[in-house]
């Protein structure tokens, strides 16, 4: 029966009187193979073989089982839009399909009538709901975009029926003499259709019956494209698929240079009518809007988009680019031919009916495209809160498919996002995000910005970031899951209290008026001097803080002073004396160093435990590629109880913390905050850790650039 339904094609409009066409179709019935092709893409040619249904040897078809452990008696098949699963018509007389659990059931007609002899019209059925209904020879199939199912019989003429398995009934549409093809529009409004007796397709209108010439030639096998706009075919005798506009009945040939050898096409040839194909026997559409062509025995691929054709799948080993469709390892040969492709529009699969037209006989495997790893990587894994860089996020693909595809991911860890750090490139809420890797891409990237925070004595916080799972999409790969740790920058705050750049904590109180070492290099040296907070002519808060910060350069001298006790004196940053504007900034190339100074408005920012001071000011010093420090301007107005409150107090409270960052790893700084460096061994604990020596060891006797201490490295 299925060379009897290539030989209609190629016989002149009525050579085939009904005897013939009676022993033709009893002249041979065939086995289909069902191959299942997952995923497909241009690039992409590993696979991995599965059997969904047929034992592949000769046998009557067993229900209500799994379709694995049947033959299948098959003459074309069509995917169910909403489901996926496919449908096919079981032998002459009924359809079938292979339910969600790989099971055989029958939906409508009787598998077992046999191909009896021809009535035209068809006569004595059974007319009803689709399980009910009785067929003669059921010779196509097609859906349309909602379900429905239009069956159209083989006669003179053959009834059309639209199968509404919603609602459960059956309407016939009319007739068509002899018909050879039909495709249902996606609106189910329109159904397209060929006969074997005419060169022509026609376009039915459903509700009204009434039948337009829309194609003057013959389509051995055609397809409506997805917006209903389109047909796309083939034309018997040729190598090529034309699209014709329904509206116009314009048509171009798009896929196939018209040579039929050799098949051996590079993958992503363009443009399509580069492409080379033997023979057609079946076209569709996947659920990217991509055209898959059978033809003998291969599988082809054409982007429409990219005009972009490719071979996918073939039986022919001397093609590096094709998967072998017999894949059995039994070396069978190639009496295996494509009959019939379908595509399901909700996942990336291709069902193919595949069959042996010589030996009466087949095997029935699937054909899966792998499918890629997602897995995700960061650099670097660890970052301050402080610093200037950020962290990069990298999600790959293992394959990079011709499809773009969105990989989900989860959002974890004790840094919480907006307030220790900022995401660009990706968007999360409620702790889940998803990003998109463009088509023929294997990577795309998403950065972490630390946030320098006044939250000062807290420890390292981590952003954890997993790849979750998308079923059909990719496999979730390993790495799985990256994590970002923020590390808290070595800190000096408050009277003052320090936090190393290994995360040691611990006070150095100090003595108001006097000058310490805070970090000594041969590079820089930063000293700090103390004093006590003015509250009232002859009251001070008790506790030295640090006024003026000291940095020395092999051939600057940078002052940070936090500024006075009265309402004016606000504070300032000189370089070499001369100050620098608010909102300036400086770069001093002999020594690579740029010094930055931004204002904030006076209730910007409350820290401290109380939350009664204000960052009113910052100024950001960095040696490139060694050192890195945030200085802040801390006040308070005078009202401890409401510091949102401006107090017409002449006192201001002042003083400065700062933040820094070691940028070179290696590098062995000493001084109070500078030995943090240092890393701590395993045996002796953070909280173990102790300054080296004495207070009196980082006293500077020679001013706030000095360098006549016990530790000094500098110059």
């Amino acid at each position: 029966r299925r060379q009897s339904h290539f030989l209609r094609s190629s016989l002149q409009p009525h050579a085939m009187p009904k005897d013939t066409k009676k022993s033709v179709a009893l002249w041979a019935t065939a086995l289909c193979v069902l191959l299942q092709v997952a995923a497909v893409s241009a690039l992409i040619n590993t696979y991995a073989v599965q059997r969904i249904a047929g034992t592949g040897a000769p046998g009557p078809t067993v229900y209500r089982g799994p379709a694995v452990d049947s033959p299948i008696d098959s003459f074309g098949m069509r995917a169910h839009p909403i489901t996926g699963e496919v449908y096919f018509i079981d032998g002459s007389c009924a359809i079938s399909k292979i339910d969600a659990s790989g099971n055989l059931v029958v939906v409508s007609g009787d598998p077992t009538c046999g191909i009896g002899p021809i009535v035209d019209p068809p006569l004595g059925k059974k007319r009803g709901p689709p399980a009910a209904q009785e067929y003669t020879e059921i010779y196509a199939i097609s859906f349309d975009g909602s379900g429905n199912l239009f069956v159209a019989e083989y006669g003179l003429p053959g009834p059309v029926w639209k199968l509404d398995f919603a609602m459960d009934t059956t309407t016939q549409i009319g007739t068509i003499d002899r018909v050879y093809q039909i495709a249902a529009s996606p609106d189910g409004t329109k159904l397209y259709f060929s006969g074997t007796f005419t060169n022509k397709v026609f376009q039915r209108d459903v509700a009204l019956g009434t039948d337009v010439e829309v194609y003057d030639g013959d389509f051995n096998t055609f397809v409506v494209s997805p917006d209903g706009a389109f047909l796309w075919g083939s034309k018997l005798g040729l190598t090529t698929v034309s699209r014709v506009e329904i509206a116009t009945t314009t048509a171009t040939i798009m896929v196939g240079s018209g040579a039929s050898s050799p098949v051996g096409t590079p993958n992503g040839v363009s443009p399509g009518t580069a492409g080379i194909i033997p023979a057609f026997t079946s076209i569709t559409f996947d659920r990217r809007g991509n055209l898959v062509i059978g033809s003998d025995n291969y599988i082809f691929y054409y982007e429409i988009a990219k005009d972009a054709f490719s071979l996918i799948a073939g039986n022919g080993a001397t093609y590096v680019e094709a998967t072998d469709l017999d894949y059995n390892g039994d070396s069978l040969g190639t009496p295996f031919s494509v009959f019939d492709v379908t595509a399901s529009l909700v996942s990336d699969v291709i069902y193919v009916d595949f069959y042996d037209n010589v030996n009466d006989a087949g095997f029935f495997r699937s054909l899966t495209l792998d499918l890629p790893d997602a897995i995700i990587a960061v650099a670097p894994a660890s970052l301050a809160e402080d610093s200037a860089s950020v962290a990069t996020f990298t999600v790959t693909r293992t394959i990079a498919h011709s499809f773009p595809i969105t990989v989900n991911l989860a959002l974890s860890g004790d840094a919480m996002i907006a307030t220790d750090y900022t995401v660009s490139g990706a968007t999360f809420a409620s702790g889940v995000a998803t990003v998109t890797i463009p088509a023929d891409v294997a990577t795309v990237t998403f950065t972490v910005d630390p946030s320098a925070d006044t939250s000062y004595l807290e420890s390292s916080e981590t952003v954890i970031v997993t790849v979750t799972a998308s079923a059909g999409v990719y496999v979730v790969g390993s790495p799985a899951v990256a994590t970002l740790t923020i590390t808290n920058v070595a800190q000096a705050n408050g009277d003052p209290h320090m936090i190393g750049f290994q995360g040691q904590v611990y006070d150095f109180i100090g003595e108001a008026h006097k000058i310490y070492n805070v970090l000594s290099d041969p590079a820089l040296q930063v000293n700090m001097q103390l004093y006590l907070q003015r509250t009232g002519e002859h009251s001070f808060v008790p506790g030295p803080v640090m006024q003026k910060l000291g940095f020395a350069t092999m051939h600057h001298q940078i002052v940070i002073d936090c500024g006075g006790s009265l309402k004016d004196e606000n504070g300032t940053v000189t370089i070499d004396g001369r100050q620098l504007a608010q909102d300036g900034s400086i770069v001093l190339p002999d020594d690579k160093v740029t010094i930055v100074r931004r204002s904030l408005n006076t209730n910007a920012k409350a820290v401290g435990l109380g939350g009664n001071d204000h960052v009113v000011g910052s100024a950001h010093f960095v040696m490139e590629g060694l050192f890195e420090f945030t200085v802040y301007f801390i006040e308070n107005v005078g009202n401890p109880h409401r510091p949102d409150v401006v107090s017409d107090s002449k006192w201001h409270r002042r003083f400065l913390d700062f933040n820094s960052v070691l940028l070179d790893s290696e590098r062995r700084p000493h001084g109070v905050l500078g030995q943090t460096a240092a890393p701590v061994s395993r045996e002796r604990s953070l909280d173990e850790w102790t300054i080296e020596g004495a207070d009196a060891d980082y006293v500077l006797r020679d001013g706030l650039f000095g360098k006549k201490f016990t530790f000094n490295q500098f110059q």
